[in-house]
C-alpha cells in the first residue's frame, strides 16, 4: 500500500476524479469523508456512464450523410488520386484519417474538403506514407559487382 494515497471526497466533480486517475496513472482512487474511508473508485465503474452516453449520443444527421456524400464525391474526382482512408461527418466536422501518399496528396485532401458545401471544419488525422530508401541503398549504396572466380584451394574440396 502506498504511504499516503491520493484520495477524493465523496463531492468530487467526476471529471476532477478522471483527472487525477489519469495523471498519476492509476486505477483507483479512495473516496474519504473526513478521515474516513466510505468507498473506492475504480476505471471500470466509468464504463456504464460511458456506454450510456455512446447510446444516448445522436447519429449522424441526413445533412452530415448528405456532407459526406459530397466529400467522397470530391475526393475521387480528385486527378492526384487519393489513397483510401476514412471519411466521418459530425454536425458538419468533417474527421480525415488513414494514410496518403505524400504531404501534398493530404493538403490537397484538406483543401477538397474545405471546399465542400456545409463543412463547418476539418479535422485532419492523416499521415503521410513512409517513404523507403532506392533498392541500392538498401544494400549500404553502391553498385554490385561480381567477384572474379578464385583457384579452388584445399579446403574448398567436400570432406
Amino acid at each position: 500500500m502506498t504511504p499516503d494515497p491520493l484520495t477524493v471526497t465523496e463531492d468530487t466533480p467526476l471529471d476532477e476524479v478522471v483527472q487525477i486517475m489519469e495523471t498519476h496513472n492509476i486505477n483507483r482512487v479512495p473516496v474519504m469523508r473526513g478521515d474516513r474511508l466510505v468507498g473506492m473508485l475504480t476505471r471500470t465503474d466509468f464504463l456504464p456512464a460511458v456506454a450510456n452516453f455512446v447510446h444516448s449520443a445522436p447519429g449522424p444527421s441526413a445533412d452530415d450523410d448528405h456532407i459526406r456524400n459530397q466529400v467522397m464525391a470530391a475526393l475521387r474526382q480528385a486527378s492526384w488520386r487519393p489513397c483510401p482512408f476514412n471519411v466521418t461527418v459530425s454536425d458538419g466536422i468533417v474527421t480525415l484519417s488513414g494514410v496518403v501518399r505524400n504531404k501534398s496528396a493530404r493538403k490537397a485532401a484538406i483543401v477538397a474538403v474545405e471546399n465542400v458545401a456545409g463543412v463547418r471544419k476539418v479535422r485532419d488525422y492523416l499521415s503521410a506514407a513512409p517513404t523507403y530508401p532506392p533498392a541500392e541503398e538498401d544494400f549500404g549504396g553502391g553498385d554490385f559487382v561480381s567477384v572474379q572466380e578464385q583457384p579452388s584451394t584445399a579446403d574448398d574440396e567436400p570432406l
